[in-house]
């Protein structure tokens, strides 16, 4: 019974973290800035200071940065982004989730801000990673 009960919770917390995943990469790549800025502010208030709390947020900060309107609020979102992004990177460098994020950010970045310096770099990692993927993964 304590098999069955365990192997439930497993699987309810797995599904949850992968529903929090999507709900990022949604919002990431297509969300307005309420959008972002409701994500923002819900990983806030959960006081989640986790790994991947962080780099969500880094990552939606950095996307905030091409939604607001005045030059210093888009240098200011983007530096606390890209600040957030890296610390993670450095405790987490064989991340690939985190990799593809910055990876993301680093190829949407205007060269203005030159954080371009790891694209090679994290395409490498991510393609070497995508073939010892189950295949099933591959087809979704």
């Amino acid at each position: 019974m304590r098999a069955l009960l365990l192997v439930c919770l497993c699987f309810f917390l797995s599904v949850s973290a992968f529903a929090g995943s999507e709900r990022f990469f949604t919002v990431l790549s297509q969300g307005s800035k309420d959008d972002v800025e409701k994500l923002i502010l819900d990983y806030e208030a959960k006081g989640d200071t986790g790994s991947q709390a962080n780099i969500y947020r880094g990552a939606l900060y950095a996307r905030m940065a091409g939604l607001v309107n005045t030059p210093a609020q888009r240098l200011e979102y983007f530096k606390r982004g890209r600040l957030l992004i890296e610390a993670e990177i450095k405790q987490n460098a064989d991340n690939i989730e985190y990799r593809f994020i910055r990876l993301i950010i680093q190829e949407q970045a205007p060269s203005i801000v030159r954080y371009r310096d790891n694209i090679e770099e994290d395409s490498a990692l991510i393609i070497a990673a995508y073939q010892g993927l189950d295949e099933r993964l591959k087809r979704e």
